[in-house]
């Protein structure tokens, strides 16, 4: 499977499921090429991930989006530009999500990881 890679403070860091490719040196993550194991994060990382959205829905006064704008930000995520949209399953496979789209999507303070919809 195709890493999707994104700029962190350690270089060029593989953002899918479980991979741990990290490209150091490199300024254009787009030019970064390499296959994984890929897939959707371990069961205990999306927990955790899922954990902190709750708390942050929760602390936010459990905001939630209008039907319009979640259909919008679903048909972002359905056009998978990102690479990580997985349509059968309709789950997110960023290493910083991992979770449901749907179960995401209508939290106000939601925002997709790389940042394609807000």
């Amino acid at each position: 499977m195709q890493c999707v890679f994104e700029k962190t403070d350690q270089g060029c860091e593989c953002v899918r499921g479980e991979c741990t490719v990290i490209v150091r040196g490199v300024d254009d993550c787009s030019k970064v090429h390499s296959n994984c194991l890929g897939g959707r994060p371990d069961l205990a990382t999306r927990v955790g991930n899922y954990a902190v959205a709750v708390a942050k829905h929760v602390t936010h006064g459990m905001q939630k989006r209008s039907e319009s704008r979640i259909r919008e930000i679903k048909a972002i995520c359905e056009t998978n530009e990102c690479g990580l949209y997985n349509a059968e399953h309709e789950w997110c496979e960023h290493k910083k999500c991992g979770c449901k789209v749907d179960d995401k999507i209508p939290w106000a303070k939601e925002v997709c990881p790389l940042g394609f919809w807000k």
